[in-house]
């Protein structure tokens, strides 16, 4: 398992005809024993995006954030698609997850697991933009980062994430495209987090809460009657549900689905398996409607990670996949020469 940064540009070449992002930024193609596939970045007025798109062929330790501004006092970044963790503190990383950061407070470690593709979006502000969008900006938690999975949040960061993901404009209409993009990311986060605190619960609520939720780990693939977790909570069916949702930020049947999804994802990645057969384990008659699920948790289906796992390199531009083998060959015949 290697310890570095993904944005180390001695692990990467210029895709300088790249036809998959935006031309008004600059493309890199990796391609390591660890990871390989394409990172993407772009420098505008007081923020910068970066875009990653790689396959991790091993179990990869992050150091540092891959972004290209070093200075920002403020980032947003959506994950498309990943399996990984953070340390200090430890939170799983998901596919569909938002993540504010606050540099100053943070030396993050990042693990990305082998055999997952990891997509994201990452937008960083500079204070410069921050002061002049939000006239004085002060960090509004004492966390380095927070992980958000709530729908509210996700699917307007999704579209924002996407729209860069997919945008192939060019000169003046790129410019004005990626500071609105940007400045409509900041306008998200900053909604998100002047919203009211949920009130305080209870040390005896967050406890029977708790309680509650170890049993669904352990029992995530039966049938589990309400009235049984109302019963081990001692509260009642609304108060339960209030209160879980205000402590998990999701409501239980989310929790569940999560929690059977998390299993599954571990199932595809180590077993041999069939679906089928991984969505019964795990709670899932129906294949389908497990497919679906994972699809809207994980941005990936059941079966694509089937195929995956014999992919060792993203789908990349007709381009970047024709230089790289031109390259590839011109390395062999130096070699055979000397």
């Amino acid at each position: 398992m290697q310890n570095d940064s993904l944005t180390n540009r001695k692990n990467c070449f210029i895709c300088a005809d790249c036809q998959k992002f935006s031309p008004i930024g600059q493309t890199f193609r990796a391609d390591t024993m660890d990871y390989s596939g394409l990172y993407w970045s772009y420098q505008g007025a007081g923020f910068a995006i970066d875009i990653h798109d790689l396959f991790i062929k091993e179990d990869y330790l992050l150091k540092e954030l891959p972004i290209c501004q070093p200075d920002a006092a403020l980032i947003v970044s959506f994950i498309i698609t990943a399996n990984a963790e953070f340390f200090d503190p430890y939170q799983e990383l998901h596919s569909n997850s938002a993540l504010f950061i606050d540099p100053k407070k943070t030396k993050e470690r990042l693990l990305l697991h082998a055999h997952m593709p990891f997509r994201s979006v990452t937008i960083s502000f500079s204070r410069e933009l921050l002061n002049q969008q939000l006239q004085t900006y002060s960090s509004h938690t004492n966390q380095s980062f927070i992980i958000q999975t709530k729908s509210a949040i996700i699917k307007p960061l999704e579209k924002v994430a996407k729209d860069i993901y997919l945008c192939h404009y060019e000169g003046d209409s790129a410019q004005l495209f990626f500071e609105a993009k940007a400045k409509e990311a900041l306008s998200i986060m900053i909604h998100h987090l002047n919203q009211p605190q949920a009130t305080c619960i209870s040390k005896n609520d967050q406890q029977a809460i708790a309680n509650v939720a170890r049993y669904i780990d352990h029992h995530y693939a039966y049938d589990i009657p309400q009235e049984l977790l109302e019963q081990i909570s001692l509260m009642s069916g609304t108060k339960l549900k209030q209160c879980f949702k205000k402590f998990y930020q999701m409501s239980i049947t989310e929790y569940t689905q999560r929690k059977r999804i998390a299993v599954a994802e571990d199932l595809l990645l180590t077993t041999t398996l069939d679906i089928k057969d991984i969505a019964k384990s795990v709670g899932y008659q129906s294949a389908s409607r497990f497919s679906v699920l994972y699809k809207r948790y994980k941005n990936i289906t059941p079966l694509e990670i089937k195929t995956i796992r014999t992919i060792t390199a993203p789908s990349i531009c007709d381009l970047c996949r024709h230089n790289h083998h031109a390259i590839s060959n011109q390395k062999q015949i130096k070699h055979k020469k000397s």
